[in-house]
């Protein structure tokens, strides 16, 4: 059950390294954002730009997260 307010992340495939997450600074890849999602809070992922992960990506259970 998600009790917590609707959460907005951002990433884009050309921001720089240092990321937060925000519009103004998105993380660099989508792995850091489905990582700074938070348990029980629903958390929409925005992306821009073409990933391409080098790697399975992980999302721990309690988290319900939508990447747009």
């Amino acid at each position: 059950i998600f009790k917590g307010a609707a959460k907005t992340l951002y990433a884009n495939a050309s921001a720089a390294n240092n990321g937060d997450g925000t519009l103004g600074k998105p993380f660099n890849n989508i792995q850091s954002a489905i990582d700074a999602c938070e348990d029980g809070v629903s958390t929409d992922i925005m992306i821009e730009g073409v990933f391409r992960p080098e790697k399975t990506l992980t999302v721990a259970s309690g988290k319900s997260i939508s990447i747009i």
